[in-house]
């Protein structure tokens, strides 16, 4: 319920963003992104599907607060990790290569930097393999969030909640 009601405002809160980014951008630009409308699209759809999934991820960041007692640091390492690993900080195309492969084990650059990079124009290639890949962790984080939340249920019986 609360991932639904989370995945609601997400998308509330993209659609506003999005008109706002994309008036903005196209009025101080001129002209659409290298790749077109079809790049912006399948960049959106990455986009709320990345969106999605890093919700999930904050619901499992949320169920570790049955087995530790704040989960604040956690959060603040998974954004930090984002910040690098993402590509917000730079580019991953200007990574040395160890760290463009130390990346590719995360989920970062399928959260933040593949819906950017397909929105501004990248090959097809790219836009297969990010969806392949942003596919795989949304199976990962949905086995994972269902294995935390049975495991935070269970505690929460055994201490009488």
């Amino acid at each position: 319920m609360r991932f639904a009601e989370g995945l609601g405002t997400l998308l509330v809160r993209m659609a506003a963003l999005s008109v706002v980014g994309f008036g903005l951008s196209l009025c101080l630009s001129g002209a659409l992104p290298g790749g077109g409308l079809l790049s912006l699209i399948c960049g959106a759809l990455t986009a709320v599907v990345a969106a999605a999934l890093s919700l999930l991820f904050y619901a499992i960041i949320g169920l570790s607060a049955f087995f530790i007692e704040d989960t604040a640091p956690v959060f603040w390492v998974w954004q930090k990790l984002g910040f690098v690993f993402g590509g917000l900080m730079f580019p991953l195309d200007v990574y040395p290569s160890s760290l463009q492969t130390l990346a590719s084990f995360t989920p970062f650059p399928s959260l933040l930097y593949a819906p950017g990079r397909i929105a501004i124009g990248a090959e097809p290639a790219f836009l297969w393999h990010a969806t392949l890949v942003l596919a795989a962790w949304a199976v990962f984080a949905t086995a994972f969030a269902q294995l935390a939340f049975q495991r935070a249920r269970k505690a929460l019986e055994l201490n009488g909640g």
